[in-house]
């Protein structure tokens, strides 16, 4: 069977340009057919349905991840970190978790990172859990507190110190979460994948943070 390529024309023309159209194709040795974009879809489903089965379209699942090259510019690496967490939408209670979430050195605009990135989130919620390493850079620590404060004076925050997780995750009302594959001090520096996880994961990270003393 011959492979046809399909093209699509935004806003749709009238006849009189589809017919110049396919005249001038014609000269050139092309023809040209079109249809209404839902018979068109139905076709091409049909048309998967005959060659490869209806596994085909049933296993096909929604791709969320992102993968971010080492060449990436930070603020790129930001946005979509901000976009993950947003689509999240937190409303209740935002975890942290982040072994080095607080680090020794770090760049001169983590700060400012950080806020940007959780701000909507913190004014949203009322509750912020966070968990990271007891070795940590306190006095970092002490400034995002109190930037945290300033932007939502209500929120109460519950931090405990632990090396239980060694990946980072942001979860939001206790069942909506995002995998982090670098701390945010080092976004954009190596490669790294942001993910949604799934509810029950989500879920069962939060429960063994309260198991944490």
């Amino acid at each position: 069977m011959t492979s046809n390529t399909v093209y699509s024309i935004e806003p749709s023309p009238d006849g009189d340009y589809l017919i110049d159209l396919a005249q001038k194709l014609s000269s050139d040795g092309f023809s040209l057919s079109y249809t209404d974009k839902e018979i068109l879809l139905m076709t091409e489903i049909k048309q998967v349905l005959l060659e490869k089965g209806a596994t085909s379209i049933l296993s096909q699942q929604l791709l969320t991840e992102e993968v971010l090259p080492d060449s990436t510019p930070r603020n790129a690496v930001l946005d979509t970190l901000k976009f993950k967490l947003n689509r999240c939408s937190p409303s209740n209670s935002l975890h942290i978790i982040d072994p080095y979430l607080y680090p020794s050195k770090y760049d001169q605009d983590y700060l400012n990172d950080f806020v940007s990135i959780f701000q909507g989130t913190i004014k949203a919620c009322g509750h912020l859990y966070i968990c990271t390493l007891q070795n940590r850079n306190v006095n970092l620590e002490q400034q995002i507190v109190s930037q945290i404060q300033s932007i939502n004076p209500n929120i109460s925050i519950n931090t405990k110190y632990s090396n239980v997780f060694h990946d980072r995750f942001w979860i939001a009302d206790e069942e909506r979460g995002v995998f982090v594959g670098t701390s945010l001090n080092g976004v954009g520096r190596r490669y790294a994948v942001i993910d949604y996880l799934q509810e029950e994961d989500a879920k069962e990270i939060v429960t063994r943070y309260n198991q944490i003393p």
